[in-house]
């Protein structure tokens, strides 16, 4: 017998491009953190949040926010460079198997 266990975790996903200083380089999305806590997750996107904030420069001049995203752009130039920062839910599910079973059924 399995018995089978779920519960959420919280990611905070960075990704951002900046043509004048990356040239033809795209970083891919790095993980910030993650947490059993979306309240502690919330805490630490606003925290990051601000201090990618303070190093954009003049050209970010677009800003856009939901509870669990933000990014920030240069206004009709999106690709030339950009900055998101997001919180995902992800729910992560195991099994165990129970002592003294064959381990068939859940």
């Amino acid at each position: 017998m399995r018995k089978a266990h779920e519960t959420k975790l919280y990611a905070i996903i960075a990704t951002g491009y900046d043509g004048e200083k990356m040239g033809a380089d795209h970083p891919g999305p790095k993980v910030k953190g993650s947490f059993f806590s979306i309240d502690i997750a919330r805490a630490e996107l606003e925290r990051l949040i601000a201090l990618k904030k303070a190093e954009l420069d003049y050209r970010y001049d677009y800003e856009y926010r939901e509870d669990d995203w933000w990014e920030m752009f240069e206004g009709g130039n999106y690709g030339g460079c950009f900055a998101r920062i997001e919180l995902v839910e992800i729910a992560v599910r195991w099994d165990i198997k129970m002592p003294g079973t064959d381990g068939e059924g859940l």
